[in-house]
């Protein structure tokens, strides 16, 4: 958590490498949970800890707390870092608030292992939702990621540009969105030429950019039944057989197919039919 802390104030920092049978049992625990398949017998652990730390220029009682731990095997090193509280993201160092903590330039969280290949930041880094990191995680764990440093390995996702993405994460990086990308299960960034329907604009979000739908439609059923099509028409039907009430027209790029059906009934009165069950089907389910 790069910020501007002054424990001066308040707060303690401890640290220290410990080569306990104990903790180096429970390191290796942790790091086999989220890296089963690598043989792994931790040698070393090194942890430090910011307990309740104050920020550079407060005037408040605001306090964070969060820890580093390297594990290794002398070989092979883990990185993790977690998050306990987090009550302010910037010292006055950098533009802060004084009385609050917030504004300025924000923390910024992750690692940098001294090269231009090896390095990573948390997302919200430098940006106000880095105060709520102590909600976020790579492994399912609020408040903890986890890495591996050696070969720069990042669990749960893919990275892209130093950019964390879970899998399945979809973007497109160039501003004419030509290629498509995908974080694919094994943790690898897949790209392949494809780019927006007739029915998408190329829109820029955050770092990268999507194909955001130029409009939308609605329809709807009611009553005993009342239909409103997708151009706003209503009609009156009392057919009791099998409907599809809405799908794909044609198959085109881009758009997932889907069928609703619907399934209508008499209802006491051979005159007046009402909608008994509604099947949607997607994804091929």
């Amino acid at each position: 958590f790069w910020a501007d802390v002054n424990n001066g104030l308040y707060g303690d920092i401890y640290y220290r490498e410990s080569k306990k049978e104990e903790l180096l049992t429970m390191a290796t625990a942790d790091v086999k949970k989220y890296f089963p398949d690598i043989q792994f017998t931790a040698k070393m652990v090194f942890m430090a800890t910011w307990d309740r730390v104050a920020y550079y220029g407060s005037t408040s009682r605001k306090a964070n707390t969060f820890q580093a731990v390297l594990i290794s095997d002398e070989n092979v090193s883990f990185i993790f870092l977690n998050y306990g509280k987090i009550e302010w993201t910037t010292g006055s160092a950098s533009g802060g608030n004084a009385s609050t903590g917030l504004g300025g330039v924000p923390a910024q969280a992750g690692f940098n292992s001294g090269n231009p290949k090896h390095y990573f930041s948390i997302p919200g880094s430098r940006t106000d939702s880095i105060l709520n990191i102590d909600s976020t995680s790579n492994v399912n764990l609020p408040g903890r990621w986890v890495f591996r440093a050696d070969v720069f390995n990042v669990v749960g996702g893919c990275i892209y540009n130093a950019r964390f993405l879970r899998i399945g994460d979809v973007f497109w990086p160039e501003n004419n969105c030509a290629r498509k990308c995908k974080c694919s299960e094994n943790s690898s960034v897949i790209c392949q030429n494809e780019g927006c329907s007739v029915y998408e604009k190329c829109q820029a979000f955050s770092w990268h950019y999507v194909c955001q739908t130029l409009g939308s439609k609605t329809c709807s059923a009611s009553g005993d039944p009342h239909y409103y099509t997708f151009d706003g028409k209503l009609f009156h039907f009392q057919g009791t057989c099998t409907y599809i009430l809405s799908t794909v027209c044609t198959n085109i790029r881009n758009l997932t197919t889907y069928r609703v059906e619907v399934k209508n009934e008499n209802r006491g009165n051979t005159l007046v039919s009402w909608t008994r069950l509604v099947r949607v089907i997607s994804y091929g389910i």
